[in-house]
């Protein structure tokens, strides 16, 4: 082979080389600068830092996982919903991103679409007492107390000190005028730290 292409050959490997650890390091470097602004509450800089990764590397699925977390702190519930459906169409096993997206719908009112996608996360994560604890909350939007007790009955399992579990089905028990124990969950809660307001108190009279 003629010397001069070997050269070129080597000078496009290397050149080669460069640009795709430049582009992890700057991939690395919208992340963390994404991770950054959200936890700052800067929630518009996060999505930035967000879509300038997609731009990069448009199948990372954390990217959208993250704008659509940074989308849900600005409100913009059908912007995450998005979001998190491209995440799980790159990886179908993020239980993260279904969880998040119910939660995404249930602010739009969807509680059978939110129920729906709690059921997936669980189905891929059992010991997921967030998604059966926010499971319980779209069951008692429809007025499923005790399916809704249920789901916090094992979200508590899984996680002993979960005020809000307690909290909530304290409050399903109310929906169904067991006021003893709804007494007693917000009892617990309130040894957990929370903050219980006397109005469900009064409710227990």
């Amino acid at each position: 082979m003629n010397r001069k292409v070997v050269i070129m050959l080597l000078i496009n490997l290397i050149s080669f080389s460069l640009t795709e650890a430049q582009s992890k390091k700057s991939g690395l470097d919208y992340l963390k600068n994404a991770i950054k602004k959200y936890e700052q509450k800067d929630y518009k800089g996060a999505i930035e830092y967000c879509t300038k990764l997609i731009k990069l590397k448009p199948k990372e699925a954390s990217a959208f996982g993250l704008r659509g977390d940074a989308k849900c702190g600005i409100e913009d519930w059908e912007g995450a919903i998005s979001d998190y459906t491209k995440a799980i169409e790159i990886d179908t096993s993020l239980a993260v991103a279904y969880n998040n997206r119910g939660n995404a719908k249930g602010k739009l009112k969807d509680y059978n679409g939110a129920i729906f996608d709690f059921t997936k996360a669980i189905e891929l994560k059992s010991d997921y007492a967030e998604a059966y604890s926010n499971r319980g909350n779209a069951k008692g939007r429809l007025y499923n107390y005790q399916d809704a007790i249920d789901d916090y009955t094992k979200a508590i399992e899984l996680f002993p000190n979960y005020p809000e579990a307690y909290i909530n089905r304290g409050i399903s028990y109310l929906g169904l005028f067991l006021k003893d124990e709804a007494r007693a969950d917000f009892n617990k809660a309130k040894e957990l730290g929370y903050d219980v307001p006397a109005k469900l108190y009064e409710m227990c009279e």
